[in-house]
C-alpha cells in the first residue's frame, strides 16, 4: 500500500446523471500529473474505493481506460476492471483490449488477460489509422504492463500483421515488448499461419523505426545441382552512427562454403564501401573434380582532402576468372572477363586540372590460369586544362600533359616492371560562329617518348619482344568542323496533346594527322598509343525530334489586353510571365535521336601502319565506333547509324555499324521495352560479324559470329500487393542454346510476402547450374531466404 499523503491531491470527479442534462462530461480535459477523472453510468463510493459500473471511463494522464465495470482505490490508485477491457494512450499509442485485468495508475502497472495489444496504430470508429510506419501487434493469455512502455506477453505471440487473423507470428512463452525499442523473445517460433516454420533461440522485432541494430540476420536456404544443399547466415554489426558491417558463411553440400563480407562507412569528408566473397571448394567441381574456388574483394571510396583536392579509388581483386565463372551470382556478373581498379588524387581550379593515379587492367581471355593480359599504370602524374582564350583573343587553348609508369604482360610477351612515357599535347583553334554556321579550326601537336621501344614479329622473330631503347614520337594534327545551321520543322498538329519539332543538323569534320613513322615500334598501353598518321573526313547528320506538351485554353487565365495577341498568334515569353495559366507547356523533351555517319580516308594505309590481315585499331576507328573494322587497306569506314527513342513507357536503342566495303553488317545492337499499367516487357539482340585476322607469330584467328538475344517479361513490381511474376532468359543463336534463364514469382500481402525462383546458367564445362531459391519477407523484421534486392528481375 502506498502513502496516503501522495494522493491528497487526487482529482477525482464522478458523474450524476440526475444532476447534467448531459450525462457525459468532457473527457479531454487537461490533467495534471496525479489527477484521475472517471465516469460511470453508476458508480458508489465505500470510504477510498469506487465501485463503477455501466460505460466505465478512467482518465489519467495521458491514457484511458474503458470497461463494463471497475472497482477504484484512490488510496492506492489500483483499477481492477473488468468486461470490455481497453486501454488507450502513451507516448506510442498503445491499444489494449481484455476480458480482465488490473492496473496501477501510479505505476503505470498492471496485469490483463485474454489480452491483445498494438502500437502505433489508432483505432476510432472501428477505423484503424497508422501513427507509425513500423505498427505492432501482440496477443497473449496474460500481459503484465511492467512500467510506462513496458510489457510481457506470456503464452502469446507478437506479430506485425493486423489481428484478429496474422498471416506470421512469432509465439513463445514468454516476450518482453518494450514500446518504442524492440520485442525480445526466447526460444520462439516463427508461424506462417499455424504452420511451425523455423525455431529461433533468441530473436528480437523492431517496434519502432530505430534504424540499425547488431545481431544476427535470418538464416537463409536454397538448393543448386551443383552446389546442393545450401544453408547459411550471417551477422550484422552496427558499429556506430557512420559505420556497419556484415559477415557471414554459407554451406554448399556438394562443395564446400563460402564467406561473404560487406563494410560501409561514412562521414562529411568521406565515404567508403568493402565487400568479400570467397570459396573454398574442397570437394572440386563435379564430374571433374577441379578445384574452382577463389576470392574477390572490392573497395570503393572518395575523400576530400585539404587543400581542394580529392581522392577516389576504386579497388577490384579477382584470384581467377575460373572463380567468377563458377561462382558468380548473377550472369553479368560471371561472364564479365575484366577486372578494373584505380585510384587518384586530383584537384580542379580555375579550369586547370592536376592529378596522381594508379590503376590497373585485367582482361582474361580464357578460363585458364594465367591466361590474361595485364596493363598497370605505377603511377600517372597528369596536367589539363579546359578550353581558354588565349591571352583574351577569341582563339581558344588547351593542353594536356602526363609522366607515366607503365607495365604490360600476357602470354608470350612482357614488359619491363616499369616503361616510362613522357606526353605532352597542346592545341589551339578558332571557333566562329558566322550567319548560322559553325567553324572550328584547331591546330595541334603531341610529342611522346618512351623508355622502351615494341621489335614487331618477324620471321626469326615469331613473337613482339619490348627491348630497353628509347623511342620518340612526333605528332602534328589539324582538323576543321563545319556544321551549317540546324533546320527545324514544327508540327502543328498535336497528336497526343504535344507539338513536335524536327531538326536537321548535317556536320562534317576534316582531320589531318602525321608524323607518326614508328608506329609497329609502339607498345600499347591505352588510348595514347594508337595514334596513326591520317588524312579523313567524317561526314553525317543528326535528327531529333523534340515534343512538349500544348498548353491548355480551357484552364489558361491571361490578362485581356493579351487575348487577342494569344488568338493571333503572337504570343512571347515576356508576355507569359504578365499571364497566368495553371497548365503551362513545360521544357521541350528530346524523345527521339538518330545519327547516320561515316568516314572517308584519303590515306587507306594510315601512313602505313596498316597490317593486311590483322586487326588493326587506331585513334580514327575507336573515336568513331567501337567495332573494330580496319582489316586491311581502306577508303571508306562502314556507316554508323545511333537510334535512341524515349518517349514516356516506350524506350528503344539501336546501333548498327553496316561496312559498305565487305557489303555486310559488321555489328548491331538493340534493346527495347514497353510497360502498358502493370506489364512491362523489354528484350534485346546482340550481332556481330567477326572476320579472320592475323596475330602476332603469323596464327590466324577464324572467323565468328556472335549473335545472341534476351528477353524479359514481367508484371506488377517488387512491393505490389498480390501477385507479380517476371521471366527472363538469353539464348546464344549460334550455339543454339540458353546461356541463362530466370523465372521469379512473389505474392504480397499486407505485412509478408513470399518469393519463389529458379535461375539457370550454362557456360560450357565450367558451369551447368540449375538454382532453386526462395525468400520470406516479414515487414518490420527481415527476409528469411537467399534472394537478395539486387537479384530481383522487377
Amino acid at each position: 500500500m502506498l502513502d496516503a499523503q501522495r494522493y491528497l491531491d487526487t482529482f477525482v470527479q464522478a458523474a450524476d446523471d440526475t444532476q447534467e442534462s448531459n450525462p457525459r462530461p468532457a473527457v479531454n480535459v487537461p490533467l495534471g500529473h496525479n489527477e484521475v477523472l472517471i465516469f460511470a453510468d453508476h458508480q458508489d463510493k465505500t470510504q477510498d474505493i469506487y465501485h463503477l459500473s455501466g460505460h466505465v471511463v478512467i482518465r489519467f494522464r495521458n491514457y484511458i481506460l474503458h470497461c463494463d465495470e471497475a472497482t477504484y482505490d484512490s488510496t492506492t490508485g489500483i483499477v481492477t476492471a473488468n468486461g470490455h477491457v481497453t486501454l488507450d494512450g502513451g507516448l506510442h499509442n498503445e491499444h489494449i483490449t481484455a476480458s480482465h485485468g488490473t492496473y496501477d495508475v501510479s505505476r503505470d502497472t498492471g496485469t490483463f488477460y485474454d489480452a491483445k495489444g498494438s502500437t502505433g496504430v489508432r483505432i476510432k470508429n472501428k477505423m484503424m489509422f497508422l501513427t507509425s510506419s513500423t505498427p505492432f501487434f501482440f496477443e497473449g493469455k496474460v500481459v503484465d504492463k511492467l512500467g510506462p512502455d513496458l510489457y510481457r506477453v506470456n503464452h502469446g505471440y507478437i506479430t506485425s500483421c493486423q489481428l484478429p487473423k496474422p498471416k506470421w507470428k512469432f509465439t513463445s512463452e514468454s516476450a518482453t515488448v518494450e514500446m518504442g525499442e524492440n520485442a525480445r523473445m526466447h526460444h520462439a517460433t516463427l508461424r506462417i499461419g499455424h504452420i511451425p516454420v523455423f525455431y529461433f533461440p533468441y530473436a528480437e522485432h523492431p517496434i519502432d523505426n530505430l534504424g540499425r541494430k547488431s545481431g544476427f540476420l535470418i538464416p537463409f536456404i536454397g538448393i543448386s545441382n551443383t552446389r546442393g544443399t545450401i544453408i547459411g547466415d550471417g551477422f550484422y554489426w552496427a558499429i556506430n552512427r557512420s559505420s556497419d558491417a556484415t559477415i557471414g558463411a554459407e554451406y554448399y553440400s556438394k562443395r564446400g562454403w563460402a564467406q561473404h563480407g560487406n563494410y560501409r562507412a561514412i562521414s562529411y569528408k568521406w565515404r567508403m564501401a568493402a565487400s568479400y566473397y570467397g570459396v573454398v571448394d574442397s570437394k572440386g567441381a563435379p564430374n571433374t573434380g577441379q578445384n574452382q574456388g577463389g576470392e574477390e574483394a572490392k573497395f570503393n571510396g572518395d575523400a576530400v582532402l585539404p587543400h581542394g583536392f580529392r581522392g577516389v579509388a576504386s579497388i577490384d581483386y579477382l584470384s581467377s576468372y575460373l572463380f567468377r565463372l563458377a561462382f558468380g551470382q548473377t550472369f553479368i556478373e560471371a561472364i564479365n572477363s575484366e577486372v578494373r581498379s584505380s585510384g587518384f588524387i586530383s584537384r580542379s581550379r580555375n579550369g586547370n586540372f592536376s592529378g596522381i593515379m594508379m590503376s590497373r587492367y585485367q582482361n582474361y581471355q580464357s578460363s585458364a590460369t594465367g591466361d590474361v593480359i595485364d596493363i598497370a599504370h605505377l603511377p600517372t602524374l597528369e596536367f589539363a586544362n579546359v578550353e581558354k582564350p588565349l591571352f583574351g583573343s577569341r582563339f581558344m587553348y588547351t593542353y594536356d600533359a602526363a609522366g607515366e609508369g607503365l607495365t604490360r604482360h600476357e602470354p608470350g610477351f612482357e614488359t619491363a616492371p616499369l616503361v616510362g612515357r613522357g606526353d605532352v599535347r597542346p592545341s589551339i583553334s578558332l571557333p566562329e560562329f558566322l550567319h548560322g554556321w559553325t567553324l572550328r579550326p584547331e591546330l595541334g601537336a603531341e610529342e611522346t617518348i618512351y623508355s622502351q621501344r615494341l621489335l614487331p614479329a618477324t620471321s626469326t622473330n615469331t613473337l613482339p619482344k619490348a627491348v630497353t631503347e628509347a623511342i620518340n614520337r612526333n605528332v602534328l594534327h589539324t582538323s576543321m568542323e563545319v556544321r551549317p545551321p540546324t533546320l527545324e520543322r514544327f508540327f502543328d498538329h498535336k497528336p497526343f496533346g504535344y507539338v513536335y519539332k524536327h531538326t536537321f543538323e548535317p556536320y562534317t569534320v576534316y582531320r589531318y594527322q602525321t608524323g607518326i613513322s614508328n608506329f609497329s615500334n609502339i607498345i600499347r598501353f591505352d588510348y595514347r598509343d594508337i595514334l596513326a598518321d591520317t588524312n579523313e573526313v567524317e561526314y553525317g547528320v543528326i535528327n531529333r525530334i523534340y515534343a512538349k506538351k500544348t498548353r491548355s485554353s480551357s484552364k489558361c487565365f491571361l490578362k485581356p489586353r493579351y487575348l487577342a495577341a494569344e488568338r493571333a498568334g503572337e504570343w512571347t515569353a515576356a508576355k507569359e510571365k504578365e499571364g497566368y495559366c495553371d497548365d503551362k507547356q513545360g521544357v521541350a523533351r528530346e524523345i527521339f535521336t538518330w545519327r547516320l555517319a561515316q568516314k572517308y580516308f584519303f590515306d587507306p594505309n594510315f601512313g602505313g601502319a596498316v597490317v593486311t590481315g590483322a586487326r588493326n585499331v587506331f585513334d580514327s576507328s575507336a573515336d568513331f565506333t567501337g567495332i573494330a573494322f580496319i582489316y586491311g587497306p581502306r577508303r571508306f569506314s562502314p556507316v554508323i547509324s545511333r537510334m535512341k527513342l524515349n518517349n514516356g513507357n516506350v524506350d528503344l536503342n539501336w546501333a548498327v555499324d553496316y561496312d559498305t566495303v565487305l557489303h555486310q553488317l559488321n555489328a548491331s545492337t538493340i534493346t527495347g521495352g514497353y510497360r502498358w499499367n502493370e506489364w512491362y516487357i523489354n528484350g534485346g539482340q546482340s550481332y556481330m560479324n567477326i572476320p579472320a585476322s592475323l596475330v602476332a607469330g603469323g596464327q590466324q584467328i577464324p572467323a565468328n559470329t556472335f549473335n545472341q538475344f534476351r528477353f524479359l517479361l514481367g508484371y506488377g513490381n517488387i512491393s505490389r500487393r498480390g501477385i507479380n511474376a517476371a521471366a527472363g532468359a538469353g539464348y546464344d543463336y549460334e550455339a543454339k542454346a540458353i546461356q541463362w534463364a530466370a523465372v521469379q514469382a512473389n505474392y504480397n500481402w499486407d505485412c509478408c510476402g513470399v518469393t519463389f525462383e529458379y535461375r539457370r546458367w550454362a557456360l560450357g564445362a565450367v558451369r551447368n547450374e540449375n538454382y532453386y531459391r526462395f525468400a520470406l519477407s516479414l515487414t518490420n523484421f527481415g527476409t528469411f531466404g537467399t534472394i537478395r534486392r539486387q537479384d530481383r528481375l522487377y
